[in-house]
């Protein structure tokens, strides 16, 4: 597991995905489809953890996990969303539960996307392509316009 913030293997031109999320086996089949696909990949089990991971190496998106030990995922999500470097960093939510409440309350605290667990290997790597291709797509654009 990738839990203490070591990065995986893969070239440093790839695009870099934060896991946030407490449940080991999750974290492990996270990081094993994702790395497969080329991409580089940091893990936190604990909120405080994943917000100093994102503010060390901002990465080109984060898989946040709702059900977190000591806080949920909409208050880390605030959080990042509160940090400069982080506002425009695509955030997917990775729930069990996809109530319109919650859809609402994350949409309000700036959720890019939800991935409902279980979720299929096809599904994960088809929204990491999705969002990070835009993230760069973005950032491009604001360097032309500078």
């Amino acid at each position: 597991m990738n839990a203490t913030g070591r990065l995986t293997p893969a070239p440093p031109n790839k695009p870099l995905i934060l896991v946030i999320d407490d449940d080991p086996l999750v974290v492990r089949v996270v990081e094993a489809i994702l790395v497969k696909h080329g991409y580089r990949v940091r893990s936190a089990s604990s909120p405080h953890w994943g917000l100093a991971l994102a503010l060390r190496d901002i990465p080109d998106l984060i898989l946040l996990d709702f059900m977190l030990p000591e806080r949920d995922g909409l208050s880390v999500l605030e959080d990042l969303r509160a940090m400069p470097d982080l506002q425009t960093v695509p955030v997917v939510m990775l729930t069990a539960h996809s109530g319109k409440d919650l859809v609402y309350r994350a949409r309000l605290s700036g959720v890019t996307d939800f991935l409902v667990k279980p979720f299929t290997a096809k599904v994960l790597v088809e929204r990491a392509e999705k969002w990070i291709a835009q993230a760069v797509s973005q950032r491009e654009a604001k360097l032309g316009a500078a």
